[in-house]
């Protein structure tokens, strides 16, 4: 759904339309959105149209001086390929970032960081915390508020969920989440209360990631059994194999990602948490003749804990791999064991940043 854009628009208004213009020039225009968004391009006759798992060229009015893009995770590699890598950003045109989920926050800062735009990058950043405003430190959830300003009923303001299911979902900051509740202890019995009273529902996205958040929280040893419980549910070898709708192929790709032993919490940050693998050995085949092996020593049903780790032969003490260190290629090492151990439970991550004098 595209409409004319009004006239002079310098911003992007309403609920529908979450992000800010990157200014790369004069010319900034605005449009409304809805289900899917379009991406343009001045002069050039060509649309991104990005419903995240497909693309097409549209013909657009020549004249438009902007692109505008998807802001979910999956989005911003296909925005980082054509628009940048593809040379189709010209002088003169505008970015115009937005969307309606945590993929706003950590795209954009990314896009404004690439590009050098320090003054678009702190204001992002500042941006991605405003989710700390739907925090009721009261109750300790996140929860709807009305348009005053004023806490809205509990039960209202959830789609395919409810304030157990989105208290977890700012996946750009889990340390700040964490910050918000007081303290990791805090988070983790939060957490233990979430899977324990039967909150988790993994046939459905937004529940994907919470596995592997005490990954964050000090206590890797619960990430490591908790995604091995999931993968054993919701997964089996039958014609009923996946639990729920495959939805774009979310459900495999995190059962794949998982059987590795790894998975792309927030994927536009390059970075994945490390779970449980469940073989013995994997190796990923990548461009330039490159492989990146896994390899899980002492691997069973029974031995899913991490006691030690290496990547190239060096320790990893933290639960986190990056993107760099899967494309360059190497080894990555588990030895496993049958009780939990403390590998990794040192690290604890800092909250994202936030910049003085910078409007949100």
């Amino acid at each position: 759904g595209q409409y004319p854009p009004p006239k002079g628009a310098t911003d992007i208004p309403g609920l529908e339309i979450a992000g800010r213009v990157v200014a790369l020039g004069a010319g900034v225009t605005r449009w409304k959105v809805r289900d899917q968004v379009m991406a343009l391009v001045a002069g050039g006759g060509y649309a991104q149209y990005c419903p995240a798992h497909e693309t097409h060229a549209l013909p657009v009015p020549a004249g438009l001086p902007l692109i505008e893009a998807a802001a979910i995770p999956e989005t911003f590699f296909t925005v980082w390929h054509n628009v940048f890598e593809r040379g189709r950003l010209r002088a003169g045109e505008t970015l115009l970032v937005h969307g309606g989920s945590s993929g706003i926050g950590t795209t954009a800062i990314q896009l404004a960081k690439a590009l050098g735009k320090q003054s678009d990058y702190e204001f992002f950043m500042n941006r991605s915390h405003n989710y700390e405003l739907l925090f009721n430190t009261k109750t300790g959830f996140m929860q709807a508020r009305n348009s005053d300003g004023s806490w809205a009923d509990p039960g209202v303001g959830w789609t395919e969920g409810d304030t157990w299911v989105y208290t977890w979902s700012p996946m750009h900051d889990v340390p700040g989440l964490m910050k918000l509740m007081g303290s990791p202890e805090v988070f983790n019995r939060k957490l233990d209360e979430h899977f324990a009273a039967g909150h988790n529902k993994h046939d459905n996205e937004p529940s994907h990631h919470y596995g592997y958040l005490y990954d964050f929280s000090g206590q890797p040893w619960k990430t490591q059994a908790k995604v091995r419980e999931i993968a054993a549910q919701a997964y089996s070898n039958t014609p009923v194999g996946i639990l729920g709708n495959e939805d774009c192929g979310q459900m495999s790709a995190w059962y794949i990602f998982t059987t590795m032993g790894f998975y792309p919490l927030n994927p536009v940050s390059g970075e994945y948490m490390i779970g449980s693998p469940l073989f013995q050995k994997v190796a990923l085949s990548l461009p330039g003749g490159k492989t990146f092996v896994i390899t899980a020593h002492g691997n069973s049903p029974q031995s899913l804990y991490i006691q030690s780790a290496k990547l190239n032969g060096k320790p990893l003490t933290i639960p986190m791999l990056h993107f760099e260190d899967i494309q360059h290629g190497g080894n990555l090492e588990f030895e496993m064991g049958q009780t939990p151990s403390k590998w990794a439970s040192d690290w604890h991550p800092a909250p994202l940043p936030r910049f003085q004098n910078r409007p949100q």
